[in-house]
């Protein structure tokens, strides 16, 4: 997979950059659904893998 030269977990750079950008909007946890959606939509992969993915690493509050 090529996301692999940027990081040992294929989405890690994704959820980095979904996670700052809503940060930066203001509301994090109402903006990064839509943001991970508009990435893999982007990205053409499965959304299914990412949201596992960010489901997994995201932090609870």
């Amino acid at each position: 997979m090529f996301f692999n030269k940027w990081s040992s977990e294929p989405f890690d750079w994704v959820w980095c950059i979904a996670k700052g950008v809503a940060r930066g909007l203001g509301n994090e946890r109402k903006n990064l659904h839509e943001i991970v959606n508009l990435l893999t939509i982007y990205l053409g992969q499965e959304r299914q893998l990412l949201r596992e993915t960010v489901v997994k690493k995201a932090p609870v509050h």
